[in-house]
């Protein structure tokens, strides 16, 4: 290994040193000391594909809009669709985003950040949670005032995605066993995927 300790010293190495080291050491240096993560090659689908559908989502529920795209910065893409309730008292909803990052890295990042296993309720037994594929997943559930249902949000790591589920608790439309066939059925859908794709 050639030490420089100072210019003086710099100015004595044979010039094809000085080059060779300006060339090769100093950028294979700085790139394996500071380098990110390399963005994730192109899939081939998109959010909009990993989507469900009612037919993921036990009977009642309707889509409230036509499925479509997030912007939101920092993002590769991101889709999201709402479900209704028709005839619900309380705006009854359930609600799916799905966003892509850079990397599996930046993707673990922000999961980390923003849905932290302290806050994560257990998962029922009927769940069968053994059978999630996600690499990260969180399960948060709160009571609102009476008469309003209580909330469940699922969050959930695939690579380099990030799924968000939310939908109102409701004895005759979304039971805790309702929830866990709607989240199974992503998990399924993003496992069909990721599955049959290389980035």
């Amino acid at each position: 290994m050639i030490l420089v300790r100072n210019k003086e010293e710099m100015s004595k190495l044979p010039k094809n040193v000085v080059i060779w080291m300006a060339l090769f050491v100093i950028p294979n240096y700085l790139a394996a000391c500071c380098s990110l993560p390399a963005q994730v090659g192109e899939r081939d689908f998109s959010t909009m594909d990993l989507l469900i559908s009612t037919t993921d989502m036990p009977d009642g529920w309707e889509l409230r809009k036509e499925p479509g795209d997030i912007t939101e910065r920092n993002m590769l893409e991101a889709s999201g669709a709402t479900f209704i309730v028709p005839d619900g008292e309380f705006g009854d909803i359930a609600s799916i985003s799905i966003a892509r990052y850079q990397n599996p890295k930046e993707a673990e990042q922000i999961f980390k950040s923003y849905f932290f296993p302290s806050t994560s309720d257990p998962l029922p037994s009927q769940w069968q949670s053994s059978t999630i594929k996600a690499s990260q997943f969180n399960l948060s559930c709160s009571n609102r005032p009476e008469p309003s249902p209580p909330t469940c949000w699922w969050a959930a790591r695939y690579e380099e995605y990030i799924v968000e589920f939310m939908t109102v608790m409701l004895p005759s439309y979304m039971t805790m066993d309702d929830l866990g066939e709607v989240i199974h059925a992503i998990d399924s859908k993003m496992m069909k995927y990721l599955g049959n794709s290389q980035p």
